[in-house]
């Protein structure tokens, strides 16, 4: 046992110890400090995940809670429209209604005919039937004719 040579072993020793140290540096130290940053850039990634999920998530809660306003909106909308069109089927008949009221209480042929969308011969007729007794002529103007009306 005595017989190992320790004396070529030991000078060996030195120039792989010195190639050891070369390669650390050159390979292993350049690798280690890569792989840190590329840890550190993996963790900021995930980090970065984790608050677009939390992000996603809020958004999504917020798309669906719009969505739901939006849909309630429709759906007013809808009511309303459907109220609208009751209320044109029950006024039909108004116009006239209201347009003789107005005859009634001294409105001219001109009113007759803005307010309600009468012709000049409509306005005439009612205001003629159902109008104030003022004993003088009216002029109705409207379609840039001007028309004299008598009122009874």
């Amino acid at each position: 046992m005595t017989d190992l040579p320790w004396a070529e072993f030991l000078r060996l020793l030195g120039p792989m110890l010195l190639v050891l140290g070369i390669y650390e540096l050159l390979f292993v130290l350049p690798l280690r400090r890569r792989s840190k940053r590329l840890t550190g850039a993996l963790l900021e990634l995930d980090r970065a995940i984790v608050g677009l999920d939390r992000g996603s998530r809020t958004r999504d809660g917020r798309e669906r809670g719009l969505g739901q306003r939006i849909e309630r909106h429709g759906q007013q909308i809808e009511r309303l429209a459907e109220r609208i069109g009751q209320l044109e089927l029950r006024s039909e008949s108004r116009p006239y209604e209201q347009a003789i009221n107005l005859a009634a209480r001294g409105g001219g042929a001109e009113r007759l005919i803005s307010y309600f969308g009468l012709t000049e011969g409509e306005a005439s007729l009612v205001r003629l039937l159902h109008g104030r007794s003022s004993g003088q002529s009216q002029p109705v103007r409207g379609r840039g004719r001007s028309t004299p009306v008598d009122t009874p």
